[in-house]
C-alpha cells in the first residue's frame, strides 16, 4: 500500500494598495481529508501440505549367482575290440614280448604270411598280445602246423590272467597227441597232429563256471572238455607258441 502524503500550500499573496493597509487574509487551513489507509489485508495461511518423506531408495541387494555345477562327465566304457590277425601286414605289430617268432612267407595256408615259431627247446618262441578288456571267457581260434615232428611239447595257445598265470593251454605233447593244460594239469586226447597238415584249432574257456570246450578243424574234442577250478581273474592276453620246437 502506498501514502500519499501532502505538505501545506504556500500562502496566497494579493495585491496591496498603497492607501490602504494591507489586510491580513488567513489562510485558512486546508484540512486534509485523512487518507484512509487500507486495512492490511490479512494473507490467509497456506496451508502447507505435508511433505512425503521420501522412503529412502532401497539398495538392490546382490545377487550371487550359484556355482553352475557340471555333470560329471561319464567315461565311455572300453569297447570290447576282438584281437585279430592274419599276420598280412607282414610284421607282429599287434603283438609284444615277441621272441623266437618270425613273420615269413615259406610256409603259408592262404594270403602271402603266416607266423612261424623255431626254438630248440632251450629258448622260447612265442609273442603275446594283451586284450583292450580283461575277460572271464572268451573264444580263440588259430590254424598252425607243424613243420616237423618234434620229440618235445609244442605250446600252441595260452590264455593268460592279468598277472601272466595260465589259465588255459593247449599243445601237442611229446608222443603227438592233442593235449589241454588247466589247472596246472595235463590232458591227453586221442587225437593225433600230424606235422606238414594245418588245423584248425577252437577254443571256448568260461572262468566262472570252469568249462572249457575244445575243437580241432570242426571236430569236438571230448576228452578234453569238461569242468575245471579256473580261479576267479579274467583272461587278459593270449599267447602263441612256447618253448618248444615248432
Amino acid at each position: 500500500m502506498l501514502a500519499a502524503l501532502l505538505g501545506p500550500l504556500a500562502p496566497n499573496v494579493i495585491g496591496q494598495d498603497s492607501a490602504e493597509t494591507p489586510a491580513t487574509v488567513e489562510q485558512e487551513q486546508i484540512e486534509e481529508e485523512p487518507v484512509a489507509e487500507q486495512e492490511p489485508v490479512e494473507e490467509e495461511p497456506v496451508a502447507e501440505e505435508p511433505v512425503e518423506e521420501q522412503e529412502p531408495a532401497e539398495t538392490p541387494a546382490t545377487v550371487e549367482q550359484a556355482p553352475v555345477e557340471q555333470e560329471p562327465v561319464a567315461e565311455e566304457p572300453v569297447a570290447w575290440q576282438p584281437l585279430a590277425d592274419d599276420f598280412e601286414s607282414g610284421d607282429l605289430g599287434q603283438w609284444s614280448a615277441v621272441e623266437g617268432l618270425i613273420v615269413q612267407q615259406a610256409v603259408v595256408l592262404d594270403g602271402a604270411f603266416a607266423a612261424r615259431a623255431v626254438s630248440d627247446g632251450s629258448q622260447p618262441a612265442a609273442a603275446a598280445a594283451a586284450l583292450a578288456l580283461p575277460q572271464p571267457e572268451l573264444w580263440a581260434r588259430i590254424r598252425f602246423q607243424l613243420v616237423r615232428p618234434s620229440a618235445a611239447q609244442v605250446d600252441l595257445l595260452r590264455l593268460s590272467t592279468p598277472a601272466g598265470a595260465g589259465v588255459v593251454s593247449v599243445v601237442v605233447a611229446d608222443n603227438g597227441t592233442l593235449a589241454l593244460v588247466a589247472a596246472d594239469r595235463p590232458v591227453l586226447s586221442e587225437t593225433h597232429v600230424v606235422p606238414g597238415v594245418w588245423y584248425e584249432l577252437l577254443v571256448h574257456a568260461a572262468v566262472p563256471t570252469g568249462l572249457v570246450e575244445v575243437w580241432l578243424n570242426g571236430e569236438p574234442q571230448s576228452a578234453l572238455s569238461e569242468r575245471w577250478g579256473l580261479g576267479s581273474a579274467p583272461m587278459a592276453s593270449m599267447q602263441l607258441g612256447g618253448g618248444a620246437r615248432g
